[in-house]
């Protein structure tokens, strides 16, 4: 995937972004578009490029130009269908609300309902792809896979609890996989997801709001305090920085990246406190710095191409992209 050339006048160029020597910062991001003036929900970029996006009025926009224009893209779906989420997987992409899936194949003109096997009623909570880009949807019925020739759900037991919901679930690349129940249990799968595992852990009377898995296969959990926490093989750690946010997402290349971030200091008698909005991590989620150089906006979701691309959506309708590909 190749980006048009960034219309920008920094004169210095530094690691992952660009001095602006007028502002005296570095700048990472720039805005491309701000097709709406209510809050983007979601993002997601499929394998040839094109972007999707999930907006307050709970419709779906799409881009064929890196973010610069957008037009809704809803043919096949009812009128009551109200968008989410967006989730790609290859060129394929799915958009979806608590009760109904649609998914467009290749690019074609219209969406078709992929709602089948799922059952009636059953609330989805999020839908991702794994490391080979089949889909899974978490749902408070359980966990389904998606079998895309037949176009139709499938439960996965396995292992996983019959009688509770599945309210997370993240990938890695070596076909490492984790679900997070809705009692705040989390089962791990070391490939295939053929058999799954509870692996105890102690959230010290909080809960689990969401997670993901970083280069080294640690876990890295927000929970609902917005507290990030690190779960390695040696237990929960703490950041070398209390850090707090929304959502943690990892890039292509392994980096770790949070959405609305605080940190605070470690000293439990001080009440300093720095806001980092966008923050990206090079080392698994221990040390964060601030990555928003060029952003304004409150940022709602984060999504990167295989390239390492990045565009970034905010709670204002603005849609932002990186100045150059995040690599280490």
């Amino acid at each position: 995937l190749s980006l048009p050339a960034c219309d920008s006048e920094e004169d210095l160029s530094v690691i992952g972004g660009f001095l602006d020597s007028t502002a005296n910062i570095v700048r990472y991001w720039e805005p491309v578009a701000r097709p709406f003036n209510r809050q983007i929900y979601d993002v997601a970029i499929t394998g040839s490029g094109t972007l999707y996006i999930a907006v307050q009025a709970r419709t779906v926009h799409r881009s064929d130009d890196f973010g610069r224009t957008w037009v809704p893209d809803s043919t096949g779906t009812p009128a009551d269908f109200a968008a989410q989420n967006v989730t790609t997987f290859g060129n394929h992409v799915a958009a979806y609300s608590d009760t109904a899936i649609f998914i467009k194949f290749d690019g074609s003109g219209s969406w078709v309902d992929a709602h089948s096997g799922i059952p009636a009623g059953a609330k989805i909570q999020f839908i991702e792809r794994d490391e080979t880009a089949s889909l899974f949807a978490a749902t408070d019925s359980g966990l389904y896979s998606f079998n895309q020739s037949a176009s139709i759900w499938t439960k996965i037991e396995n292992g996983l609890p019959r009688n509770t919901g599945i309210r997370d679930i993240a990938f890695h690349s070596s076909g490492y996989a984790v679900a997070l129940t809705d009692d705040n249990d989390v089962y791990i799968s070391e490939s295939g997801r053929q058999n799954w595992l509870e692996e105890p852990i102690s959230w010290q009377g909080d809960s689990v709001q969401q997670m993901n898995i970083n280069d080294r296969r640690e876990l890295l959990i927000v929970l609902f305090s917005g507290r990030l926490l690190i779960h390695t093989p040696n237990g929960l750690q703490e950041p070398v920085q209390r850090i707090s946010g929304e959502d943690v997402y990892m890039s292509p290349s392994g980096l770790a990246f949070i959405v609305r971030a605080t940190v605070s200091s470690s000293d439990e008698f001080s009440n300093d406190e720095r806001d980092l909005g966008v923050a990206r991590s090079i080392d698994g989620g221990l040390n964060w710095l601030s990555y928003s150089g060029g952003i304004n906006d409150p940022i709602r979701d984060i999504a990167f191409d295989a390239a390492g691309n990045g565009f970034a959506v905010s709670t204002l309708g603005t849609v932002f992209r990186t100045l150059v590909p995040v690599s280490r």
